[in-house]
């Protein structure tokens, strides 16, 4: 048993800016979310689009932060991927990595399109 844990403890860890990179799909999708949550504590209901124009300016500055981040930060996973895929394909924690922002940008579009809350109405008005 103790030669498995020595093994997984001598494996690479995924660098710091990788990890951050695969988290920005799932940071653009949670933030219109979080900001029409505290609209929702200030006026005590969900926010309508083209109604409530309430915005927090330092979470709406964050939030448009992630947006803009993600654009960027999402064409260059695909390339750092497509470039060093073999040198990723030997460690699972990359594998893991990628899937994990694979599904937040599927998660990110299907949302995009497909909001039942029309938040992203509300947010983007």
């Amino acid at each position: 048993m103790s030669t498995i844990s020595n093994i997984m403890a001598n494996r690479e860890r995924v660098e710091w800016w990788f990890s951050a990179l695969c988290a920005m799909p799932w940071l653009a999708l949670a933030g219109p979310y979080i900001e029409a949550c505290v609209v929702r504590l200030v006026l005590l209901r969900w926010p309508r689009p083209m109604v409530d124009n309430l915005r927090l300016n330092l979470l709406d500055l964050l939030v448009w932060m992630f947006l803009i981040s993600s654009v960027i930060a999402i064409p260059l996973l695909i390339l750092l991927v497509t470039s060093k895929w073999r040198e990723i394909r030997g460690n699972w924690r990359y594998a893991v990595h990628i899937s994990v922002a694979a599904v937040g940008l599927l998660a990110l579009v299907l949302l995009f399109h497909y909001d039942p809350g029309r938040v992203w109405d509300w947010f983007l008005d």
